[in-house]
């Protein structure tokens, strides 16, 4: 992530996906241990988890090396490896969330393939600690004293406007966790933030940890500040503040943390100007603010008219909205919208995301640039072509409306509703479209939201 008010993340190398003697579908919860200086991760390969170290190989500094380190008990998004050479993981996959610790990993022999008969397997491992809350996207070590008590090791990831607390056992106290509600800026709705995709611990010239946290909405990275942790009578309370105006608009990313780096100062902070617009929604968006990717989605369908997918992004930036009827999309179509010229692009897809029906095929996705910040827009469906499958991105087009609406802090809540029946429109009302994408962005399974990608 670049420092400077500019958006962007940097590429140092590529690790392919087909290694030699191995292969792997998934990578996340990488962090340097400081034990070797080594990076490490979390991989999936045929279904399996594994933690894995990688980079360049010393042997040929023109290719990568992996090595699989041990078998994990389950797959993780949220980890990182702690000063003493521990890595951390958190198991979200349903509502009673687990820790797991694999202690000393830099002492691990590694190998370059899954069947090797060394390789440590803690598959059967049981979880150090379960406790439940919202789902983090990345966790940090922080070493602080939260409790008045000297300095302890914690865990902490945060999710919208919420920050998990995660206390790691020592002599004297046990594990414990706490879920803090947070405050910002004047002017910012941590609600619209979503996702906190990537954290890091920089500590400044005094050796004191500080939290960054980085939104995959764009709206920026945050600093999580004045955590107080409450106890049963008391909620907890924190705040996230922003120290620079924007970030890359991504959902594919993760804090490659390296606990030992120098302080590290961003660029300009962002601060709301009186030209802003200050209105907010008065209802929650339908589809509101899960942005964890097109892969970690849940499949259903059918969808019915007036189906509204919705998502929140800093003005100049973008979104991307996935449709699907039928079985393929075809045709590519760039259009003005929002009066910015081709700001909206539809092309075919290979995506193969939402769980729960397998690979569904291919899909078209839409890509919005936002206008700059002050605009306000709604823009109706437009004519069509053939077919009683919207397959193609006009008749896709002709069977949506979008609506841009301003919120304070430069963002724009975006969204796509399905027009049924509307004039050019290849379906009536009364039908429906294949797929879309939902995601429960809280922890209760049995009422989840739409999702924030249109399918």
């Amino acid at each position: 992530m670049s420092a400077d008010a500019t958006p962007r993340y940097t590429q140092f190398w590529e690790l392919p996906l087909d290694l030699p003697d191995s292969s792997f579908d998934k990578l996340n919860a990488v962090g340097i241990n400081t034990q070797d200086s080594t990076a490490y991760g979390m991989v999936q390969s045929d279904g399996q988890p594994y933690l894995v170290r990688f980079g360049v190989d010393a042997t040929d500094a023109t290719q990568m090396r992996m090595e699989y380190v041990l078998k994990a008990p389950g797959w993780s998004y949220s980890g990182t490896p702690d000063k003493q050479g521990n890595f951390h993981i958190l198991d979200q996959a349903s509502g009673t969330k687990k820790l797991y610790t694999f202690t000393d990993v830099h002492q691990l022999v590694g190998y370059t393939h899954t069947s090797a008969p060394g390789l440590v397997d803690h598959t059967d491992q049981s979880a150090e600690f379960q406790y439940t809350s919202s789902a983090v996207a990345d966790i940090v070590p922080l070493h602080a004293d939260l409790e008045g008590a000297g300095k302890r090791d914690y865990l902490v990831g945060a999710r919208t406007n919420k920050v998990l607390v995660i206390r790691m056992k020592a002599a004297g106290y046990n594990y414990e966790k706490w879920e803090l509600t947070a405050t910002s800026t004047e002017g910012i709705d941590l609600a619209l933030n979503g996702a906190y995709g990537a954290a890091w611990n920089y500590p400044d010239t005094d050796g004191d940890d500080h939290i960054y946290i980085t939104a995959n909405s764009g709206a920026g990275v945050f600093e999580v500040v004045d955590m107080v942790l409450g106890d049963a009578g008391t909620p907890g309370t924190a705040r996230i503040i922003p120290v620079a105006q924007s970030s890359e608009q991504t959902n594919n990313n993760d804090g490659m943390n390296c606990l030992t780096a120098a302080a590290f100062t961003f660029g300009p902070t962002y601060a709301p100007t009186s030209a802003a617009p200050t209105k907010q929604p008065t209802t929650p968006p339908t589809s509101a603010i899960c942005q964890d990717g097109f892969r970690e989605a849940l499949e259903t369908g059918p969808i019915g008219n007036g189906h509204e997918q919705c998502q929140v992004g800093h003005a100049g930036g973008r979104l991307q909205f996935l449709f699907k009827d039928g079985n393929g999309c075809e045709a590519k179509q760039n259009e003005d919208i929002f009066g910015v010229t081709d700001g909206a692009s539809c092309f075919p897809t290979t995506e193969t995301s939402c769980t729960g029906r397998g690979n569904i095929g291919k899909e078209c996705i839409w890509e919005l640039t936002l206008p700059p910040a002050g605009t306000a827009s709604s823009t109706s469906a437009a004519t069509g072509t053939s077919g009683n499958q919207l397959r193609t991105c006009a008749d896709q087009r002709a069977c949506m409306d979008w609506s841009l609406e301003p919120l304070a802090g430069g963002q724009y809540r975006v969204c796509a509703k399905l027009n049924l029946g509307a004039e050019g429109c290849n379906k009536d009302a009364g039908e429906t479209v294949s797929h879309t994408c939902v995601k429960d962005c809280d922890t209760t399974p049995t009422d989840p939201v739409s999702y924030t990608h249109l399918r």
